[in-house]
């Protein structure tokens, strides 16, 4: 490299402060470089599946969260010889549990990803099962635990959507099929929904065709909710890995603007509190709140400045 190009090489003997910068790179450095690749391939390949933004992600994400996690893991055994990159997936697969061990200590996943791929008609509960024994071993007891809260999950989801859709059905009795009778077949995906339809039918009074009308209402909007999630990387990056701290050195040149969003979007996800829509300002509230801060920091830009960063 020094004989095809000079300047590059030229541009290292140059010194800063006194000291001479670090490089140019050595074949040394070449072959760590490689190395590291093994591990940024596996999150380069998620990153394509879970960017997208005209497509529906979020039925994607549970299976780009084991493909990762299975990986990582396949670096760290006994059988690869490459010990520093067993470190670097030791220090990685430590950030992914952060978020996404369900059984980690003080870790809070979100398992509605789990659900998302149930709704997906390819894959459903059977896909999720396999993830669960692919992970902790058939049979296991994380899989039984992780398998009865998804299922829960969906029976809840039922019984939360079936209210909205139940007044449309039977004029306003509340004798909706709740999801313990409707369980009895969704537990298993080869049964004959039929015959699960003639025992709920016998419950509730329901004639089969407003039964199978209503279920397919039920899922439908269901679906639309889930697949709404967004799980993009930038979503996840900037509303829950900013470390405690917006301002840092490597982030010190941010707008006021972003700033607020960046604040803002992280309290706002993280709270606990619902919104009362009520009490929402309109888009010329906002507007005009906004131009009155830039005035008053015009006004007062000779004393406005933040220390370290003038």
């Amino acid at each position: 490299m020094e004989a095809e190009d000079k300047l590059y090489n030229d541009y290292f003997l140059e010194k800063v402060d006194g000291e001479k910068k670090i490089g140019p790179p050595m074949s040394s450095d070449w072959d760590n470089a490689e190395r590291l690749i093994q591990i940024l391939a596996i999150f380069y390949k998620s990153t394509l599946v879970l960017s997208g933004s005209t497509y529906v992600t979020s039925h994607k994400m549970y299976n780009e969260i084991i493909n990762m996690a299975r990986n990582l893991t396949t670096l760290n055994t006994d059988t690869f010889f490459d010990e520093q990159l067993k470190k670097k997936a030791i220090a990685m697969l430590g950030k992914l549990k952060k978020y996404w061990d369900p059984f980690g200590e003080g870790v809070e996943m979100n398992r509605l990803v789990m659900v998302a791929t149930v709704f997906d008609p390819r894959k459903k509960m059977k896909f999720v099962e396999l993830c669960f024994g692919k992970m902790y071993g058939l049979g296991s007891v994380e899989v039984v635990l992780l398998s009865d809260s998804v299922i829960q999950i969906l029976k809840d989801l039922y019984d939360e959507y079936s209210r909205a859709n139940l007044l449309r059905i039977n004029g306003g009795s509340d004798s909706m099929p709740s999801s313990q009778s409707q369980g009895s077949w969704s537990q298993s995906q080869e049964q004959d929904r039929s015959g699960a339809y003639e025992r709920t039918i016998n419950k509730t009074g329901i004639q089969l065709e407003d039964m199978e009308n209503l279920f397919d209402e039920i899922v439908k909007e269901t679906s639309k909710d889930i697949f709404a999630m967004q799980v993009s990387s930038v979503a996840s990056e900037s509303a829950f890995s900013t470390s405690g701290r917006v301002l840092d050195p490597f982030r010190s040149c941010l707008t006021h603007y972003m700033i607020e969003v960046l604040m803002c979007t992280e309290q706002w996800l993280k709270s606990e509190i619902s919104i009362n829509e009520k009490g929402l300002s309109t888009i010329h509230e906002l507007l005009a709140d906004q131009v009155e801060e830039d005035e008053l920091m015009r006004e007062f830009k000779p004393e406005f400045h933040i220390h370290g960063f003038e």
